[in-house]
This record gives structure tokens, sequence and C-alpha cells, in this order.
């Protein structure tokens, strides 16, 4: 089954209509920010894609410490940087 992409503009305290469960409302647009209202069905969730992302990093975090003994600071922050991929910081820790 293929995924359905819709590109319109919308402007402010206009919206869409998927199906007929779920609106998603233009609340407020600025320079760099869309604020957008979005009704669905109780039993369906609506979270944010970066909230994902950031999850599953801290999962892969959480994992690699507890499979290791690693008991001060700094090499706690040298091992999520290598599992990472994240370039040190200069300085101070």
């Amino acid at each position: 089954m293929g995924a359905s992409v819709l590109v319109i503009r919308r402007r402010q305290g206009e919206g869409i209509a998927i199906g007929n469960e779920i609106q998603i409302d233009i609340i407020d647009v600025s320079r760099t920010r869309v604020k957008l209202g979005i009704k669905v069905p109780r039993q369906l969730e609506v979270k944010r894609r970066d909230t994902d992302v950031c999850a599953v990093e801290n999962r892969k975090a959480s994992a690699l410490l507890s499979e290791s003994n690693v008991l001060d600071l700094a090499g706690m922050a040298v091992r999520l940087r290598k599992a990472s991929q994240i370039p040190p910081k200069t300085g101070a820790l």
C-alpha cells in the first residue's frame, strides 16, 4: 500500500480534512513556524516525529550504558558520542 502525499498552501484560519474524521487547522503562521490544530478520534495516536527520534536515541543510550560499566561522566560521554557519532565538544565537559 503506497502513501498519499498532498502538497497545498493554506493560510491562517484555513485547514484540510483527511477522510471524515481527521481535521488539520492552521492556527497561526509566523516567519519561521506554523501552529497546527489537529482533531482526530481518541483511538488514534498523534505525536511529533522529532519526539520519536529522540526516544529512539534515548533507548540506545540507555542500553549502551546498561551494557557497560562506565562509572565516570567523561567516559560515559565518550561512549555516547561514539554510539551516536556526535563530534566531541571542545573544552571541559
